[in-house]
């Protein structure tokens, strides 16, 4: 199995992530104001994230798999930042460390599925941890010390949706597409079965 993985992935990839960042960063500005809404933007946004990037595979045999990967780490990753940064204040900080657990979870349950797909899937995991947490830096460095307009609470939240939705659709598209260079797992098989309705 095989996707085109030349430019037009890689600019269809980097569209479909900093899209689904944009939405999601949108729904979060819309309930700000009620905390008990927070989780289900969660939801929505993890799940909007899947369906944006499933569309760009859903040629692939089993490209469910990546959907459920991708919501369920993005579901799982504020969760568990949340509590880590409660329960060790200084781990990370509201900055842009802060956000690792949430890359971590996400590279690690869409690894789950793209193991089956590549053989050096393991790659997948740093380089997508390392192009969030440089998305994060560079779209906070850009709100605070560019354009004084971007300081506003909705085009901070819309500038720093798209630098870290494009820097880190590009970064992982570009993976994604060296990796589907590379010989297919070897057995083809699937490593991570679900029910026909799902896959």
């Amino acid at each position: 199995m095989s996707i085109d993985a030349g430019r037009g992935f890689v600019s269809r990839w980097a569209l479909a992530t900093t899209t689904a960042f944009l939405i999601a960063s949108l729904l979060q500005f819309l309930v700000r104001q009620s905390p008990a809404y927070s989780w289900v933007v969660v939801v929505i946004s993890a799940a909007i994230l899947g369906v944006c990037q499933w569309l760009v595979l859903r040629d692939v045999p089993a490209a469910g798999h990546w959907f459920w990967g991708t919501a369920l780490g993005a579901c799982l990753g504020p969760v568990v930042q949340i509590l880590i940064l409660r329960n060790h204040a200084s781990i990370g900080g509201p900055g842009p460390l802060g956000s690792l657990p949430v890359f971590l979870l996400l590279a690690g349950t869409q690894w789950l599925a793209l193991r089956a797909w590549v053989t050096a899937a393991a790659w997948w995991i740093p380089c997508t941890v390392g192009a969030g947490l440089v998305g994060a830096v560079l779209s906070r460095a850009i709100v605070q010390i560019a354009f004084p307009w971007f300081r506003t609470e909705l085009g901070s939240s819309i500038v720093m949706a798209l630098v870290s939705g494009l820097v880190l659709g590009v970064i992982t598209g570009l993976v994604m597409a060296a990796l589907w260079r590379q010989p297919g797992h070897p057995s083809g098989r699937q490593l991570l079965p679900l029910p026909s309705w799902a896959a």
